[in-house]
Protein backbone atom coordinates (compact mmCIF):
# COMPACT_ATOMS: atom_id res chain seq x y z
CA UNK A 1 0.00 0.00 0.00
CA UNK A 2 2.99 2.10 0.73
CA UNK A 3 4.25 2.12 -2.85
CA UNK A 4 1.06 2.45 -4.45
CA UNK A 5 0.79 4.97 -7.27
CA UNK A 6 -1.97 7.45 -8.23
CA UNK A 7 -1.89 8.81 -11.89
CA UNK A 8 -2.41 12.12 -12.02
CA UNK A 9 -1.74 12.40 -15.71
CA UNK A 10 -0.61 11.05 -18.69
CA UNK A 11 1.71 12.68 -21.75
CA UNK A 12 3.04 12.37 -24.76
CA UNK A 13 5.32 14.63 -27.35
CA UNK A 14 5.53 17.17 -24.65
CA UNK A 15 1.56 18.03 -24.02
CA UNK A 16 0.49 16.26 -20.47
CA UNK A 17 -3.24 15.66 -20.23
CA UNK A 18 -4.30 15.71 -16.22
CA UNK A 19 -6.64 13.34 -14.85
CA UNK A 20 -10.27 14.22 -14.45
CA UNK A 21 -9.90 13.34 -10.68
CA UNK A 22 -7.57 16.84 -10.44
CA UNK A 23 -9.51 19.29 -12.08
CA UNK A 24 -7.73 21.92 -10.24
CA UNK A 25 -4.30 21.42 -12.41
CA UNK A 26 -6.59 22.11 -15.44
CA UNK A 27 -8.25 25.20 -13.48
CA UNK A 28 -4.22 26.23 -12.76
CA UNK A 29 -2.98 25.36 -16.29
CA UNK A 30 -5.44 28.48 -17.11
CA UNK A 31 -4.36 30.61 -14.60
CA UNK A 32 -0.27 30.03 -16.00
CA UNK A 33 -1.97 31.11 -19.49
CA UNK A 34 -3.41 33.94 -18.02
CA UNK A 35 -0.54 35.37 -16.73
CA UNK A 36 1.66 34.70 -19.60
CA UNK A 37 -0.29 35.98 -21.95
CA UNK A 38 -0.65 39.52 -19.94
CA UNK A 39 3.81 39.28 -20.92
CA UNK A 40 3.94 38.49 -17.50
CA UNK A 41 6.71 36.56 -15.67
CA UNK A 42 5.98 33.93 -12.53
CA UNK A 43 8.63 34.01 -10.63
CA UNK A 44 9.67 31.69 -8.02
CA UNK A 45 10.38 34.24 -5.65
CA UNK A 46 6.55 35.80 -6.42
CA UNK A 47 5.31 32.23 -5.66
CA UNK A 48 7.09 31.49 -2.60
CA UNK A 49 5.65 34.83 -0.61
CA UNK A 50 2.49 33.92 -1.90
CA UNK A 51 1.55 30.22 -1.09
CA UNK A 52 1.25 28.13 2.51
CA UNK A 53 4.62 28.77 4.55
CA UNK A 54 4.21 25.15 4.87
CA UNK A 55 4.61 24.31 1.18
CA UNK A 56 7.63 26.69 0.38
CA UNK A 57 10.35 23.81 0.77
CA UNK A 58 8.26 22.51 -2.65
CA UNK A 59 9.36 25.59 -4.33
CA UNK A 60 13.16 25.07 -3.87
CA UNK A 61 13.91 22.80 -7.11
CA UNK A 62 12.00 25.32 -9.77
CA UNK A 63 13.05 27.77 -11.80
CA UNK A 64 13.36 31.31 -11.15
CA UNK A 65 10.91 31.99 -13.43
CA UNK A 66 7.83 28.95 -14.21
CA UNK A 67 6.36 28.39 -17.26
CA UNK A 68 4.19 25.50 -16.91
CA UNK A 69 1.77 23.83 -14.26
CA UNK A 70 4.36 20.68 -14.25
CA UNK A 71 6.96 22.74 -13.37
CA UNK A 72 4.74 23.29 -9.95
CA UNK A 73 4.53 19.70 -9.44
CA UNK A 74 7.66 18.69 -9.67
CA UNK A 75 8.42 18.45 -6.63
CA UNK A 76 5.46 15.58 -6.07
CA UNK A 77 6.56 13.85 -9.07
CA UNK A 78 10.36 13.79 -9.12
CA UNK A 79 10.65 10.82 -6.63
CA UNK A 80 8.84 8.84 -9.19
CA UNK A 81 11.08 9.21 -11.92
CA UNK A 82 9.36 11.64 -14.26
CA UNK A 83 12.26 13.24 -16.10
CA UNK A 84 12.67 16.71 -16.58
CA UNK A 85 14.28 17.91 -20.16
CA UNK A 86 14.22 21.55 -21.83
CA UNK A 87 12.32 22.81 -19.01
CA UNK A 88 8.97 20.96 -19.62
CA UNK A 89 8.05 17.56 -18.28
CA UNK A 90 9.53 14.63 -20.48
CA UNK A 91 6.17 12.99 -21.99
CA UNK A 92 7.18 10.30 -23.92
CA UNK A 93 4.38 8.09 -25.78
CA UNK A 94 3.41 5.93 -22.74
CA UNK A 95 4.32 7.87 -19.54
CA UNK A 96 1.97 8.17 -16.79
CA UNK A 97 2.97 10.96 -14.31
CA UNK A 98 2.47 9.58 -10.59
CA UNK A 99 2.49 10.40 -7.07
CA UNK A 100 2.31 8.04 -4.22
CA UNK A 101 -1.10 7.24 -3.00
CA UNK A 102 -0.07 7.77 0.27
CA UNK A 103 0.75 11.56 -0.45
CA UNK A 104 -2.53 12.35 -2.08
CA UNK A 105 -3.55 14.71 0.44
CA UNK A 106 -0.66 16.74 1.03
CA UNK A 107 -0.68 17.07 -2.79
CA UNK A 108 -4.04 18.29 -3.23
CA UNK A 109 -3.33 20.75 -0.29
CA UNK A 110 -0.30 22.16 -2.08
CA UNK A 111 -2.91 22.46 -5.16
CA UNK A 112 -5.22 24.32 -3.64
CA UNK A 113 -2.22 26.86 -2.02
CA UNK A 114 -0.22 27.29 -5.37
CA UNK A 115 -3.44 27.64 -7.17
CA UNK A 116 -4.64 30.57 -4.19
CA UNK A 117 -0.94 32.01 -5.18
CA UNK A 118 -1.54 32.20 -8.79
CA UNK A 119 -4.55 33.51 -8.63
CA UNK A 120 -3.55 36.00 -6.40
CA UNK A 121 -0.30 37.22 -8.61
CA UNK A 122 -3.40 36.96 -11.82
CA UNK A 123 -5.12 38.99 -9.70
CA UNK A 124 -1.98 41.57 -9.51
CA UNK A 125 -0.92 41.40 -12.66
CA UNK A 126 -4.27 42.72 -13.88
CA UNK A 127 -3.83 45.64 -11.42
CA UNK A 128 -6.82 44.67 -9.67
CA UNK A 129 -4.71 44.98 -6.54
CA UNK A 130 -3.06 48.01 -7.48
CA UNK A 131 0.66 45.69 -7.76
CA UNK A 132 2.13 44.78 -10.77
CA UNK A 133 3.50 41.73 -11.39
CA UNK A 134 7.47 42.40 -12.55
CA UNK A 135 8.36 42.00 -16.48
Amino acid sequence: MENQKLIIGQGSDYNIVWDKSFPILDSMATLVDHIKSAGAIILKRDLQETIDPDFRHCCARMDNSIFDVSELIESFTFSDATIYHNRKMHASIHQKITILKIRETEFISYLVSIHDALASLAKRQSGQDGVVLKM
